[in-house]
């Protein structure tokens, strides 16, 4: 690797590292099906020092969840690494412990407004209903 990393540094300058040219095999077998951008599929386009970080998070899954909110929220590079850093991710509440938290809390709603669950028009006739 490092005639390789002399070789391309003679031939194109600098960027070409030992350590640069792991981290690009790291990237390319993290990214194998890359698109013209992979962060394109999300939303806004990630550089290269984003892809430097989400190459530490060690989860196929968990990269892709900071690869995509990065994408979508437009975090920069020391938001990601941030975020990364203190694990937000395991932090947020999954979607269905979101639909129960709305659901305990509509309840809770009902309950304080005096609803009886019958709905408001129940028992009215078509001509009260109307008058």
């Amino acid at each position: 690797m490092s005639g390789l990393a002399r070789d391309l540094t003679l031939r194109y300058g600098r960027g070409y590292t030992r350590r640069a040219l792991y981290k690009y095999l790291q990237f390319y077998r993290a990214y194998p099906e890359i698109v013209p951008s992979s962060s394109a599929q999300f939303g806004a386009p990630l550089t290269w020092s984003h892809y430097e970080e989400l190459l530490r998070v060690a989860d196929p899954s968990a990269r892709e969840w900071y690869e995509r909110e990065a994408s979508a929220q437009t975090w920069s590079v020391r938001t990601l690494r941030r975020n990364i850093n203190t694990q937000y991710k395991l932090y947020l509440p999954t979607e269905v412990q979101l639909r129960a938290e709305i659901e305990a809390q509509k309840e809770i709603y009902l309950a304080q407004a005096g609803w009886d669950g019958t709905p408001p028009h129940a028992g009215l006739s078509a001509a009260e209903d109307e008058g």
